[in-house]
């Protein structure tokens, strides 16, 4: 927010349906999967279709790619999250032993956010996967906040140099220290204040051709509305569908801490928000910035 009293992240399903812009190099096109643009035009696209889907502009992009996520995870020491029960990725070899906490390095905190197939059955959209990646990244910004990283430059610059080599930027923001100057205006930020919201979206019918696809609900314009004109978006808005960075609560404080990812929550586990496409996989199988 312009007055530096809250944050938000909101993550936007692989899985939704839109429009897409005019590109460089490729024509715009209708009712497309929203990943689609980044596999069309990368960052720059995606960019472009942020702008004409919300009415948002955006000053910068960074793309993190896993080679950066896992190393600015290791420059904290590890990071502690809970995991309810042993995640089991089969198709691509990811094993993650449950532990509240497990104190996961680089490597494992990749195969944690990453996990698609959960359980016997192959999930088929975001939706969990998103929640665990957001409960992963209030975490890592506790972890930050809480060894002092961003009271000096130097600190924050030390901190992000560990996955410089790993970024994709705008040519506006591509420097180290420009980067470490916007990080440090979250340290007044309150992490009750820094919020991880999940686009509200639902399930193309089962007759449909866009199948276990999803589209945004008015719910999802009203965020982009709230963002636009930078206001607070309410409690009856994001509902429990939002993470805040604020530590677990112990069970005599809360009955369901919103810190821990629900694995009944969706029947779906599938591409990051902070993922770039991995040359193996379909446009359906890699996520934008």
């Amino acid at each position: 927010s312009a007055d530096r009293e809250r944050a938000y992240a909101v993550s936007i399903p692989r899985d939704s349906i839109v429009d897409r812009p005019e590109c460089e190099n490729s024509d715009a096109d209708t009712e497309v999967m929203w990943n689609a643009a980044y596999a069309v035009g990368g960052p720059v696209c995606t960019v472009a279709q942020v702008e004409a889907n919300t009415g948002i502009y955006v000053d910068h992009f960074v793309v993190v790619d896993f080679n950066g996520f896992g190393d600015m995870v290791d420059a904290v020491g590890g990071v502690p999250v809970c995991v309810p029960e042993d995640i089991v990725d089969r198709p691509r070899s990811i094993f993650v032993p449950k532990g509240d906490p497990s104190v996961l390095s680089g490597d494992q905190a990749l195969d944690y956010v990453r996990a698609r197939y959960v359980g016997e059955l192959a999930q088929q959209n975001d939706i969990s996967r998103i929640r665990r990646q957001q409960t992963f990244i209030a975490a890592l910004v506790r972890e930050v906040k809480s060894a002092g990283t961003l009271t000096r430059l130097d600190k924050v610059v030390n901190f992000l140099d560990a996955a410089t080599k790993s970024l994709t930027t705008d040519t506006e923001l591509d420097s180290v220290t420009r980067i470490g100057k916007i990080a440090m205006q979250l340290q007044s930020i309150g992490l009750d204040k820094v919020k991880f919201v999940t686009l509200p979206t639902e399930y193309y019918s089962t007759d449909s051709e866009f199948s276990g696809k999803v589209f945004w609900t008015p719910e999802a314009d009203r965020i982009w509305e709230l963002i636009n004109e930078d206001k607070e978006l309410p409690a009856d808005l994001i509902g429990k569908s939002s993470i805040s960075a604020e530590p677990p609560k112990t069970s005599s404080e809360s009955e369901t801490p919103t810190e821990t990812p629900d694995a009944s929550e969706s029947p779906t586990e599938t591409a990051s928000p902070s993922e770039t496409p991995d040359a193996s996989e379909s446009p359906t199988e890699t996520a934008s910035p």
